[in-house]
């Protein structure tokens, strides 16, 4: 199923642990999850797409409820709702440049920089429901025993 132009419910949904493991319900989402989808195609996707054509890779997109449990994700995960995702750029950008070019050109609820504020090692990005505001908020991720999200400024990342 096409969700836009250069996504596919495929792409958002394909995990090799869901194979695996015979979790059906992950390649079959509920219809109000699939709209979800289509809308962070259009926000977040799409643009990106256009602007970096080839060189995205989408590493976690919808996540089931037992899919998302496995792999350790939050009980709250927006990837559970279909509105986020984790992208990476094949290491041909630098993730930080393209967190750069969505802070100041594309609408988002949330950035994670997963791993550095200075050099992540993937970006997480989320809309928000459907009605809702856009908050524009931006974290790192600290690895460790338990993952620790800290605040940041654009100035604390990108000289203005």
């Amino acid at each position: 199923m096409k969700l836009s132009n250069n996504f596919s419910l495929y792409d958002l949904t394909r995990s090799q642990v869901a194979m695996r493991r015979n979790l059906t319900e992950q390649f079959t989402p509920p219809e109000p999850i699939v709209d979800n989808l289509r809308r962070l195609c259009e926000l977040i996707l799409e643009p990106l797409w256009l602007k970096f054509p080839n060189n995205l890779v989408i590493t976690s997109g919808y996540r089931c409820a037992r899919l998302n449990k496995i792999v350790g994700g939050s009980p709250n995960s927006t990837h559970t709702k279909g509105l986020a995702v984790d992208i990476d750029t094949k290491g041909i950008l630098k993730n930080l440049g393209v967190a750069y070019y969505i802070f100041n050109n594309i609408p988002f609820q949330k950035l994670i920089l997963e791993g550095s504020a200075l050099q992540p090692q993937w970006l997480h990005v989320e809309i928000p429901q459907l009605n809702n505001n856009f908050e524009r908020l931006i974290f790192w991720a600290e690895f460790g025993h338990r993952t620790r999200y800290h605040n940041l400024k654009p100035s604390e990342i990108w000289s203005q």
